[in-house]
């Protein structure tokens, strides 16, 4: 259907009563929503089609994409570590400054 039979449709049915009168301009708000995004995105194909393969491949080939497993540990004994570390260069700042 296009949009000017719908359109009408929704409208003729909201004349009916109030509580139609809601029903139908909340129907239409939403079908011209979906309509015109539909339109917009139908003319501009190529332009998003693009900008995904660059993201993608730009996505796919650099280098925090890909996590070695000497990366990531999971042990605790490298957390209590980190957090050492972490409060001794924090004491380190507030006695130095």
């Amino acid at each position: 259907m296009n949009k000017r039979k719908v359109t009408a449709k929704l409208l003729a049915f909201g004349k009916k009563n109030r509580f139609c009168k809601i029903l139908s301009i909340g129907a239409l708000f939403v079908y011209l929503l979906q309509y015109y995004v539909r339109c917009y995105f139908r003319g501009n194909v190529r332009k998003y089609a693009s900008v995904f393969c660059v993201i993608f491949f730009f996505l796919a080939s650099t280098s925090f994409t890909y996590i070695d497993d000497g990366q990531i540990s999971t042990d605790e004994s490298s957390f209590q570590e980190f957090e050492g570390n972490l409060f001794k260069e924090l004491s380190k700042e507030q006695i130095s400054g």
